[in-house]
């Protein structure tokens, strides 16, 4: 086994033996520059028909989750619309208590759909269908 003093003494001899022409760090920059190509993007090649369909897409999304987050969610407005999917209806109105008069019933109105309604307010009342009251 040598030892460390003749490990670099053989590479000290080796040092001042190598030619200065024969570098190897100028020999692996020569090899990368000459292998160095240039990297082309790649083209997606998505066509422009395919790219509105997809802007069209996700338009909808967003106007359907604009709708769904932002609509109208007042009361009046979810029982406008439970009134318009409902088969019967039937509604009554009241006042409100104050200090000298008690909740009073007002208005009573029923619907069927297909059928016809009747409504009582006060000493009135109507009747009627889709053609008639």
């Amino acid at each position: 086994m040598k030892s460390h003093a003749e490990i670099e003494q053989v590479l000290e001899q080796l040092g001042q033996q190598w030619p200065p022409e024969c570098s190897l760090v100028e020999r692996v920059q020569r090899g990368i520059e000459s292998n160095l190509t240039r990297i082309e993007p790649k083209h997606l090649g998505f066509p422009v028909i395919k790219w509105l369909l997809a802007t069209a897409a996700s338009l909808v999304v967003v106007a359907a989750a604009w709708r769904a987050f932002h609509g109208d969610n007042t009361l009046y407005a979810q029982a406008i619309e439970a009134i318009k999917r409902a088969h019967t209806v039937c509604i009554t109105m009241t006042t409100p208590a104050d200090a000298n008069n008690p909740a009073q019933l007002v208005r009573k109105a029923w619907y069927e759909r297909g059928v016809g309604f009747r409504e009582e307010l006060g000493p009135r009342i109507r009747i009627g269908n889709q053609t008639n009251f």
